[in-house]
């Protein structure tokens, strides 16, 4: 049996809020996003609170709440790092990367974190421009780091999928 637990914390104008499954009563979980375990971020001005999940929407992957607004979302690959050029190339691979989000123009941190093992993510933000920053999770230079700039539109999410680079050719 599921038990759903939701754990709200607050963080300057950033409020994280995990689903857990398979978590039992008092239970608690804490590391980056995994199969059992999709991170959402959404702003809030609210003070940290525990409630009860949103409705979750069910797709390929792990069950995750989906919030409301304005943010961006996507999926994060890295290139099949074939030693070789081979025909048909290597396919990508989700990968699960460290995603930093600053404003684009004074570089505020507004938003950090992890996406999910199949490389999906999705994080609230106000409309506007932001740099995203996806990197290895554990520090390491490889794949290789990327930056992309990304717009979110009022009332929407943007979708932004970014390919990372493992070096190997």
């Amino acid at each position: 049996m599921r038990t759903w637990h939701r754990t709200v914390l607050a963080t300057g104008s950033l409020t994280i809020a995990a689903l857990l499954t398979g978590c039992t009563a008092g239970g608690t979980a804490t590391g980056p996003a995994t199969p059992d375990r999709s991170i959402v971020a959404e702003p809030s001005s609210a003070a940290p609170t525990s409630t009860p999940p949103a409705s979750p929407t069910t797709g390929p992957g792990p069950t995750t709440a989906m919030p409301a607004g304005s943010g961006v979302s996507g999926l994060i690959t890295v290139d099949g790092g074939c030693p070789v050029a081979t025909d048909p190339p290597c396919p990508d691979r989700p990968y699960p990367a460290r995603i930093t989000i600053t404003e684009a123009g004074t570089g505020k941190a507004v938003g950090s974190l992890v996406s999910d093992q199949d490389g999906r993510y999705r994080i609230a933000l106000a409309p506007g421009r932001y740099v995203m920053h996806v990197a290895n999770p554990q520090g390491r230079p490889f794949p290789r780091p990327a930056s992309v700039t990304v717009v979110v539109p009022p009332g929407r999410y943007a979708t932004e999928n970014v390919r990372l680079d493992t070096g190997i050719r």
